[in-house]
């Protein structure tokens, strides 16, 4: 048996799991995305939907996807987002057509019902994040999207590292 070696620090990042940083924004954060989980499981069951047709929705509600791209986006096989997105159509949640960039592409587009559906669920929050946005003053706003816009690239880096690592054999 191996023996088990830490991995060394993220070069950006000299903290080590034991030293995670508790900065209250990053705190703050962490409530968010927990929050945004516990509100992915309320949509789910108002649904009648798994999770993973819940999480296709909120990547569809921006843009429409081919199948392969929502597969990476999700990190499920194409497989899976087959049934996903066969389970989203014929619950009237969302739809196939052509792509109007490239007829020889399919592309899945979430449908008038489900974008409904969707804002009857999660609008009224939409509407509360509105009031404070408007709360803040012109800094404030600055700031607080420099914020979100580095969580997000360093989510969305930790989600390719993620899957890269599930890829690479031990």
């Amino acid at each position: 048996m191996k023996d088990m070696v830490k991995p060394p620090p993220h070069p950006a990042d000299d903290s080590t799991a034991e030293e995670v940083p508790h900065d209250p924004l990053s705190d703050a954060l962490q409530r968010v995305l927990l929050a945004h989980t516990q509100a992915q499981g309320s949509l789910a069951r108002s649904l009648r939907s798994a999770g993973s047709d819940v999480d296709a929705l909120e990547h569809l509600v921006v843009e429409p996807l081919g199948p392969t791209e929502l597969a990476q986006r999700l990190g499920i096989t194409p497989a899976a987002t087959t049934l996903v997105v066969d389970r989203l159509v014929a619950r009237g949640h969302a739809r196939r057509r052509r792509d109007p960039h490239d007829g020889r592409r399919t592309v899945v587009d979430i449908s008038d019902a489900g974008r409904r559906t969707v804002l009857e669920h999660v609008g009224p929050m939409l509407h509360r994040l509105d009031g404070l946005a408007q709360q803040l003053s012109e800094q404030e706003t600055a700031a607080v999207l420099a914020y979100l816009t580095g969580a997000a690239e360093a989510l969305r880096n930790l989600a390719g590292t993620t899957a890269t690592a599930a890829r690479e054999p031990d």
